[in-house]
């Protein structure tokens, strides 16, 4: 298979901001050649949208909002509360450190405190050094 090299002056640009192209100098003209100019999600460097995947229940991890607000935190354990319609149901919120840090077991933990915030990404913490 022969890759070629595409100047992005010669390609045309769709209205969903994709390049579109076909390999002229083969005679197979159903093979295009697409590159997204936009990702659908945006590079956040390692973070995690809410809305694709979640932390471990107690795990300390980076958390952040998005717009400016980002702490150490988890997502609590699961608990019993009353609904609106008055029957018991399983929940958990959002929790942020209260400064207590510590590494346990190979993993950094954090005491956090519940307030169900508005958590957006949140972000693995990497391996304490060896000793």
């Amino acid at each position: 298979m022969l890759i070629k090299k595409l100047k992005l002056q010669d390609m045309q640009i769709d209205e969903k901001g994709f390049i579109a192209g076909t390999n002229a100098d083969n005679s197979r003209t159903d093979e295009i050649i697409s590159v997204s100019l936009h990702s659908s999600k945006p590079d956040v460097s390692g973070w995690v949208s809410v809305h694709d995947a979640l932390p471990e229940t107690l795990e300390t991890v980076w958390i952040s909002n998005g717009k400016g607000w980002t702490t150490l935190g988890c997502r609590s354990d699961y608990f019993n509360d009353i609904g609106e319609d008055g029957k018991e149901q399983l929940l958990w919120c959002w929790c942020a450190s209260n400064g207590i840090i510590w590494e346990e077991d190979g993993k950094i933990v954090s005491e956090c405190e519940g307030d169900d915030y508005d958590v957006q990404y949140w972000h693995r913490l990497p391996v304490p050094p060896c000793r």
